[in-house]
């Protein structure tokens, strides 16, 4: 089996990404006992709302031109679409810019939270950095210089939790959280910058104004459906939590948020990874007609090594995370519990997704997603009107439904049946039971020990 995958490129690919994710995670996920002890839940909650304003927004900065960059088949042709990324990040960075500063009680008036005032200057950049960090990265993604990219995760998660103890231990406000999200969303652009311009300064300066009239052309569902399809994903996952900031009592949000961040990490080990190469190969093997084999490799690893931990994780998190966290935090142990579910689907879903940018299905990805929007905004208004007290759980239940619908679409455009798609949960579900009877031995043993 090592001898496999040593001589297989695909795994030895996610094997690079998997190494530089998990040890930038495993940084962020060491921090975070620390950081809630420097921080309070108030303090979560006030870089939740600011954090939440900059993920709306930074995705779709370059109008999603930096999602084909790994696509042409030539190199000219991507080194336009990395030239058009750039110049509409720092454009539509410097309007949040000028309105930031044109009208920023308008904005706090939208939240009704006065306190994030002095902190929405740091939106604009923050939406620049984490965009062109996407540019450079999918320009590295078509290169396959995974190696770099794994480099910089790490750079990113030393420098930005680095900031962030440093500054909370002096300044003692959210502005430290702030600042370090903001080092770590845009560390490790100038290496991969650096690569993109060894080689490629030349050709990138001989292109015009016909090579731009060209891309924009051939690529113009990107900002006509990708731009309002990871609007409405992203605004389909922040928006929620934006109203439960103001409709919620106490910090809330910041119980959400430290939910949400630790659940990204098994997330993001494998699956950001898998993701990345996935989406390096698709391309080819769609020309080659073997795409759905692709993917059905691809799922049957994500269930295999994913579902059975993120259950392990979900039955004991309470008990767990009052003991790492602090008591204060209590709060958001109930949270993951409520959130398996969602991020059960998301682990599998999220990897595959690049199959509607390859297939050019960015119609079908936009009405998707429109409806993930509605169906959060749904269930966390009507949690808000008739059971005020049960919000956060409300919006953890749409995020399982709306994955769990992205799944099904996502392996059918692949050309995946659905009977397929159960074949890889039946032929997985002695390892995902194992993990659920270690969890629940560990429960139990927890509980009476407590006694």
């Amino acid at each position: 089996m090592i001898n496999r995958i040593r001589n297989n490129k695909f795994f030895r690919s996610v094997g690079v990404l998997v190494g530089g994710t998990a040890l930038a995670q495993l940084i962020s996920v060491i921090s975070l006992p620390i950081l809630t002890r420097i921080y309070s839940p108030e303090d979560f909650s006030l870089f939740a709302i600011i954090v939440s304003i900059i993920a709306i927004v930074f995705p779709a900065a370059c109008l999603r031109f930096e999602i084909a960059i790994p696509i042409p088949d030539d190199d000219p042709e991507s080194k336009a679409l990395v030239l058009l990324s750039f110049i509409f990040s720092t454009t539509i960075s410097l309007i949040i810019l000028i309105l930031v500063y044109l009208f920023p009680d308008v904005i706090v008036a939208w939240f009704d939270k006065p306190e994030i005032k002095p902190y929405l200057y740091l939106v604009p950049f923050g939406v620049f950095t984490a965009s062109i960090y996407n540019v450079c990265q999918y320009w590295a993604t078509r290169k396959k210089e995974f190696k770099a990219i794994a480099k910089t995760r790490v750079q990113q998660s030393l420098f930005g939790v680095s900031a962030q103890i440093v500054l909370g231990i002096f300044i003692q406000s959210p502005l430290g959280l702030l600042v370090g999200h903001i080092i770590n969303k845009g560390a490790g652009i100038f290496s991969l910058f650096k690569n993109l311009l060894k080689d490629d300064l030349r050709h990138i300066r001989r292109i015009g104004y016909s090579d731009f009239k060209a891309v924009l052309k051939k690529y113009d569902k990107y900002p006509k459906y990708s731009t309002l399809e990871v609007l409405a994903n992203n605004s389909g996952i922040q928006v929620p939590m934006l109203l439960i900031a103001s409709y919620s009592l106490g910090p809330e949000i910041g119980f959400l948020m430290l939910a949400m961040r630790t659940m990204q990490a098994p997330i993001g080990l494998l699956g950001g990874a898998v993701s990345q190469v996935f989406f390096s190969n698709a391309p080819e093997r769609h020309r080659e007609g073997t795409l759905g084999k692709l993917t059905f490799k691809t799922l049957d690893g994500l269930v295999k090594v994913g579902v059975g931990p993120l259950l392990f994780v979900g039955i004991l998190a309470p008990e767990i995370f009052s003991f790492v966290f602090g008591n204060d935090w209590a709060r958001t142990g109930e949270l993951v519990s409520w959130m398996i579910p969602w991020f059960v689907f998301q682990f599998i879903a999220s990897p595959i997704s690049m199959v509607m940018h390859v297939k050019n299905e960015q119609k079908k990805l936009l009405a998707l997603t429109v409806y993930g929007f509605i169906l959060r905004m749904s269930f966390v208004v009507l949690a808000i009107i008739y059971y005020p007290s049960f919000i956060s759980e409300s919006y953890a239940i749409s995020g399982a439904f709306y994955y769990a619908a992205c799944v099904v679409v996502f392996v059918s455009v692949a050309g995946i049946k659905i009977k397929e798609l159960l074949f890889i949960f039946k032929s997985n579900y002695l390892f995902i039971l194992a993990w659920v009877f270690i969890g629940v031995c560990f429960k139990y043993i927890l509980i009476n020990g407590s006694y």
